[in-house]
């Protein structure tokens, strides 16, 4: 295939935004990893107002890992031009898209503030993908 300006800015676009998601990424991972060494080191000093920041710390870390997971798929795909890795960057973001918009459907239908769920969403994809698809 004939490389153009148009593929090769959409490589380095590509490339970029990927960098900067893999550099936050990383910095949420961190982060989370801090506040869960918090938590162990002072274990009754994260609960405040009804909040139990052990869990939130646990959250944060697991976001983290998926952000940074996804997006050194998308940076490593589009730089070494793989279309395996490429194809599942692709397909983890639309699943993230569709776990997203069930999450903000599910929340808005039970009355109940717009929150991220992150054990809705693997609720979701474990029903979605797993039960519907491969145990038929």
């Amino acid at each position: 295939m004939a490389k153009t300006c148009g593929s090769g800015l959409i490589k380095l676009a590509l490339i970029i935004i990927n960098f900067v998601f893999l550099i936050l990424g990383g910095v949420v991972t961190f982060v989370g990893y801090k506040l869960t060494d918090l938590n162990n080191k002072a274990s009754g000093a994260f609960t405040l107002a009804e909040i139990d920041f052990k869990s939130i710390s646990w959250v944060v870390l697991a976001v983290g890992v998926i952000i940074l997971l996804i997006a050194a798929l998308g940076f490593f795909g589009s730089c070494c031009e793989s279309s395996a890795m490429l194809n599942i960057y692709g397909f983890l973001l639309i699943a993230l898209i569709v776990a997203e918009i069930y999450v903000v459907v599910r929340s808005i239908k039970s009355n109940v503030n717009v929150s991220f769920s992150f054990w809705h969403c693997i609720n979701f994809f474990h029903t979605f993908f797993l039960k519907k698809n491969f145990i038929d």
